[in-house]
């Protein structure tokens, strides 16, 4: 059911991937002059796409499902065990942990088997939620595409792509953004092993595939009653749709049930049991999963127990030091002058000397300035942690100047009145 998926910001250590002897970094450099240029680093593996930038930001897109194939393919099916696989070996060969990579895109979906050329049916669409698909014909593709604000619907010919013998559908929602993951609970890697979230997404196919609005061979209007003649007719356009919608919305319903109705009782081929086949997919793909729950919780344990080793071991540390410390971020600051806080001048040292933490900076970075140059950057994370301090100032003022029956100001943390003042 899980496909593609992309990460932004993958919570690891640059020299865990370049040292990787799985992977092969290209060093791009100038032939004239030796100099090596300072761009974002590309390796393709099974099918996903490593990227390391000049910041030290490492990204990861591709098909989970073609990376069980060796990168090949996805028309086959891809069990819940298969998916479990892969995450794990994701963990074991990349030390990709899912319980801290955030998910900034995902696709989900099914491949059915039908008894007709799935051509029929997507030539045969009219439109989603209004939207238009767009389409794409060409050898070896009939594809169309619905863009939507927060996903992208799409409709494919599988077989046709992979030149199989067998008729496959593919049905698949694309997520643009993160927020739309979050009505399956789905945050992180790991969140699309749970069981109950992938029910979640099999749900949202189905009703996904309900609100399309489709044609189907074989239906001559004119052989029916007026009424209905006419509604055939319009109705084969998605102008009409958004044109009842937005001006006679009490009736848009009962029309649109009507004409789908109509459809599917006098069309040729049973488009109307596509939803019936995503569910049973869906049911199929999961069917394997309580044969699995041992392993996902053997696996949970092992990435909590390093979890807990790496927190202890920052722990030791911190208690060691013993250099002057920024009191918003906890970093150390000797390699500034008179502050209290990490400063442009300390961000710029850091980035020079500790890519790592650098990158941990870069979590502050909103989506506008994650793609800016490096000064940019070390800017506006400055600007970040001034503004956590002029934040938590202000709310404390705000305590102090409310009327209330005890002084509040005794139940702050003096850890942030220190801050805050």
């Amino acid at each position: 059911m899980i496909d593609g998926f992309k990460i932004l910001n993958l919570d690891l250590e640059i020299e865990l991937l370049l040292n990787n002897v799985l992977l092969d970094f290209p060093l791009l450099y100038s032939e004239k002059t030796s100099e090596i240029f300072k761009k974002n680093k590309h390796c393709d593996y099974k099918g996903l796409l490593f990227t390391i930038t000049p910041l030290g930001i490492v990204k990861i897109q591709g098909s989970l499902h073609k990376y069980f194939n060796g990168g090949f393919h996805n028309y086959n099916d891809f069990t819940y065990s298969d998916l479990l696989n892969v995450i794990i070996d994701l963990w074991e060969k990349f030390s990709i942990n899912p319980l801290t990579a955030k998910l900034n895109n995902l696709e989900f979906g099914v491949n059915i088997i039908t008894s007709y050329n799935p051509d029929l049916f997507i030539n045969n669409l009219i439109h989603y939620e209004g939207k238009q698909f767009n389409r794409t014909i060409r050898q070896g593709q009939n594809f169309a595409e619905c863009v939507l604000q927060r996903y992208y619907l799409k409709i494919y010919n599988k077989g046709l792509q992979y030149d199989r013998d067998n008729y496959i559908l593919r049905i698949e929602i694309k997520t643009r953004k993160a927020e739309h993951l979050k009505q399956f609970n789905v945050k992180y890697l790991y969140d699309v092993q749970i069981y109950g979230n992938l029910i979640s997404m099999g749900k949202y196919l189905v009703e996904t595939f309900n609100h399309i609005v489709y044609w189907n061979d074989g239906i001559n209007p004119d052989t029916f009653p007026d009424k209905q003649k006419k509604l055939l007719r319009d109705g084969q356009s998605k102008f009409y749709w958004n044109d009842l919608k937005q001006n006679h919305r009490r009736n848009y319903y009962n029309k649109l049930k009507e004409f789908k109705d109509l459809v599917n009782q006098n069309g040729i081929y049973p488009f109307n049991l596509i939803p019936d086949l995503i569910s049973e997919k869906c049911k199929q793909l999961l069917s394997n999963y309580n044969e699995n729950l041992h392993k996902l919780t053997d696996f949970e344990n092992t990435l909590k127990k390093q979890e807990i080793a790496q927190i202890n071991i920052s722990n030791k540390l911190l208690k060691r030091a013993t250099h002057k410390r920024c009191i918003i971020t906890g970093l150390d600051i000797s390699m500034q002058k008179e502050s209290k806080f990490l400063s442009i001048s300390g961000i710029r040292y850091i980035y020079d000397n500790d890519k790592r933490t650098f990158k941990e900076l870069t979590k502050r970075l909103s989506n506008k300035w994650i793609n800016e140059s490096l000064e940019i950057q070390i800017r506006e994370i400055a600007h970040s942690i001034r503004r956590e301090r002029s934040n938590l100032k202000n709310r404390i003022k705000r305590i102090e100047r409310e009327p209330v029956l005890f002084p509040t100001k005794d139940y702050i943390h003096p850890d942030k009145i220190k801050v805050g003042f």
